[in-house]
């Protein structure tokens, strides 16, 4: 369904599996012959699905030899977390079983180093996503601005309650791409929203309504973004 006939926004509902392979067709169909893809992967457990179809897509042929990633975040204090690291997430779950030149996939070290290679980049073909349980976008935590650029986090109780079930010792703070380079560069954005945890974020986007409280309605008037939901649309209107 068309969010608003004004808006290109679209929410598509279904079964998990079934969506996440439309989705990687969605993702493969936009990169197709392009010399010289861009594109922004996220990590946590809402793109695993999606990256597993993009797996078996290259086991049928499909070459990333010409993709260039970046990806939207990582923790900052990682070394004392190297199985939480997200460049260990995107090697476990999609880069060391594809063709990808890892050389040419980007992760944030600091806020001047990620913004200098941003500027560089005139597009994103696709941009992947995920929404947090409090409608954040990549560690865009809310209250952030639509024109933030890449910035240090500290990570949010909701937000470690989500990554760090039952821990006692976690990563707490991150870097992350900014709201501006996101939804300006992006081209194209896939979002999956999984689970009755996204119910509340979905709502206040169909509200139709800007709140910097619930980053997800900053995208309100993308020019083309899908979400991808196992949700019913009576459970989220």
């Amino acid at each position: 369904m068309k969010l608003n006939e004004d808006k290109k926004i679209k929410i598509v509902t279904g079964v998990k599996e079934v969506l996440e392979l439309e989705a990687a067709q969605s993702f493969l169909k936009t990169i197709e012959g392009k010399e010289d893809a861009k594109v922004i992967f996220a990590t946590g457990s809402s793109p695993v699905g999606f990256y597993k179809n993009l797996i078996k897509a290259h086991h049928d042929g499909k070459s990333f030899k010409k993709l260039t990633s970046f990806n939207l975040d990582e923790y900052l204090d990682v070394e004392n977390f190297p199985e939480d690291g997200f460049k260990k997430f995107m090697k476990d779950n999609l880069f060391d079983a594809i063709d990808i030149d890892q050389e040419k996939t980007h992760f944030p070290q600091s806020p001047e180093s990620y913004d200098k290679l941003l500027d560089e980049v005139d597009k994103f073909d696709v941009t992947i996503l995920g929404v947090g349980t409090n409608g954040h976008i990549a560690f865009n935590e809310p209250g952030t601005s639509i024109n933030s650029r890449t910035h240090e986090v500290e990570l949010t109780a909701s937000t470690i309650a989500s990554n760090f079930k039952g821990r006692t010792s976690y990563p707490t703070t991150a870097i992350t791409m900014g709201l501006k380079d996101i939804y300006e560069k992006s081209n194209k954005i896939i979002l999956f929203a999984w689970g009755v945890g996204k119910k509340e974020a979905l709502k206040m986007l169909l509200k139709s309504e800007k709140n910097e409280q619930w980053p997800i309605t900053l995208f309100l008037d993308h020019n083309d973004i899908t979400i991808y939901t196992d949700l019913k649309m009576e459970e989220i209107i």
